[in-house]
């Protein structure tokens, strides 16, 4: 029994650990994900239309990393549309596990 409980603190600890990282790598991303936004509507204000990708804009200072170290996704949908997320922790496209902000549009 007294083997126990240090095992279970030491499994909440990991936990705590692993979610906290999670949590923080999320909020980085959210922040840079907003920062490229304004970006990009600078851009389209300048120009009268989305760019084309995200090396367009690297005189702009984008970012085109999150915090895990993908790319991220951008998309230009018609002349002003953009889409801009990123894949998330597992790092897979078009799941629940996307990080978008509230300016997304999904470009079919």
């Amino acid at each position: 029994m007294s083997k126990i409980i240090p095992i279970a603190i030491l499994f909440i600890a990991l936990f705590w650990i692993l979610f906290d990282e999670y949590d923080q790598k999320s909020k980085m991303t959210t922040l840079v994900l907003n920062d490229n936004t304004m970006i990009i509507k600078e851009y389209i204000s300048k120009n009268g239309k989305s760019p084309s990708d995200l090396n367009s804009l690297k005189d702009l200072g984008i970012n085109k990393f999150d915090a895990w170290g993908k790319e991220f996704i951008y998309k230009k949908c018609g002349n002003l549309g953009y889409s801009i997320y990123s894949a998330g922790r597992n790092k897979i496209a078009g799941d629940s596990d996307d990080i978008k902000n509230n300016d997304h549009a999904d470009c079919k």
